[in-house]
């Protein structure tokens, strides 16, 4: 009962009508494409009124890619082996991806970390209590997560 639709992110419109999705995913795509604004315009026209979307990034305020710059190395934030960061071509942080959202007319309904849970997850825990959900979130999280609604009229 889930159609899938196939589409060239960097060519919108989507080929779908306005305000006729009740939900979609958006996982890792953004810092893929040409303009990331374009982007969430399509993410926006698409979904209903009430609709939402999830969408994922990297996280370039992660305090690893942080200290990888402080040593003179731009950081890598996929797997890619060749070193070209898997096609990247933006990088985000939480206040960016949040207002490319918001301009596009989306609400910020929940915002997360993505994180390696074994590795970071008591650390975590120790670091948010003593410095805050925010600091833990912005610089100790790999990944950016939002959700977003369309809002209704």
């Amino acid at each position: 009962g889930t159609n899938v639709i196939r589409a060239d992110m960097n060519r919108p419109p989507l080929p779908v009508r306005e305000g006729c999705i009740d939900a979609l995913t958006c996982l890792d795509v953004i810092e893929h494409v040409l303009d990331p604004r374009l982007l969430l315009g399509e993410i926006a026209r698409v979904l209903r009124p009430g609709g939402i979307a999830i969408v994922t990034t990297p996280n370039i305020q992660f305090w690893k890619h942080i200290w990888s710059i402080i040593r003179g190395r731009f950081p890598r934030t996929s797997t890619d082996p060749e070193g070209w960061d898997g096609g990247h071509l933006h990088y985000f942080t939480f206040r960016d991806l949040e207002g490319l959202a918001e301009a596009a007319g989306l609400e910020i309904i929940h915002r997360q970390g993505i994180i390696n849970a074994l590795r970071y997850g008591l650390k975590n825990r120790f670091l948010q209590a003593i410095l805050g959900e925010r600091f833990v979130r912005e610089f100790r999280t790999f990944g950016v997560l939002l959700i977003v609604r369309r809002p209704c009229a």
